[in-house]
């Protein structure tokens, strides 16, 4: 009896895939689905004086209509190690040799590190120039969105006060605005429903200020208006959702 149930359960999950499976290789279908991504940024404009090259991991949900047009919702975590201004940041309370007394009076186990995010929403529309059927093929997309970035300074056990809580947002120049996005790529959604991924070419553009009043290590409040670039490899794993086709019945 409990293998039957499972044979039943099996069949009924299986059947919409089998059905998308073999309705998808000749017909545009409107497809729901979530995806997981990750990818590699090169900073321009006023963010390259800050940061280096940067990974980002993130996630965004996609739907895809009967006109192949592509709506996406995605958020995507920065980060990084490539901190270009941590040799001036704690210039006033650092040793001559650069490191940071904590209150035991030894030297602060520290690393300084580029975090942020973007979330965007975006619209674009495929063009089924070539793939196994006419749900897959190029696409070229815009956005508009949010982005913010900071420094992230990480300390062991938090043991030196003077970078800690309100004290280390002196430092951590956060910064945020609006962000637009320009993608072209491919998608490929499989005939199998089992492979089903997307890669191309990201572009960021945004208009950004400080967040944070004055910088500890500048003495002075910091500048405002600035525009931030990326221009990035991106790739994401779709995974479908559900997907639908638009039927006719004719009756003679």
């Amino acid at each position: 009896m409990k293998r039957a149930v499972i044979l039943i359960a099996f069949i009924l999950l299986t059947l919409p895939a089998l059905q998308a499976q073999f309705a998808q290789k000749d017909t545009i279908v409107r497809i729901y689905s979530l995806a997981i991504s990750g990818g590699i940024d090169l900073p321009g404009t006023d963010l390259k004086e800050r940061f280096g090259i940067n990974n980002t991991v993130g996630g965004s949900f996609i739907y895809k209509s009967m006109s192949n047009w592509i709506l996406m919702a995605e958020g995507d975590y920065l980060f990084g190690r490539d901190v270009k201004i941590t040799d001036e940041l704690f210039q006033h309370i650092a040793t001559e040799d650069g490191y940071i007394i904590d209150e035991g009076g030894i030297y602060t186990d520290l690393a300084v590190l580029e975090a942020g995010l973007t979330a965007n929403v975006s619209v674009g529309k495929l063009f089924p120039i070539f793939g196994p059927n006419p749900n897959s093929g190029l696409v070229v997309s815009v956005g508009a969105g949010y982005i913010f970035h900071k420094i992230r300074i990480e300390q062991t056990e938090n043991s030196a006060p003077q970078i800690t809580g309100d004290y280390g947002k002196g430092y951590d120049r956060l910064t945020e605005g609006f962000n637009t996005s320009q993608f072209i790529g491919y998608h490929y959604y499989g005939n199998s429903n089992i492979a089903n991924f997307y890669a191309g070419v990201e572009l960021h553009q945004a208009w950004t200020d400080p967040s944070r009043p004055w910088n500890f290590d500048q003495i002075k409040a910091p500048e405002p208006n600035r525009f931030d670039t990326l221009f990035g490899l991106k790739a994401g794993w779709i995974i479908p959702l559900g997907k639908q086709t638009d039927r006719k019945v004719f009756v003679y």
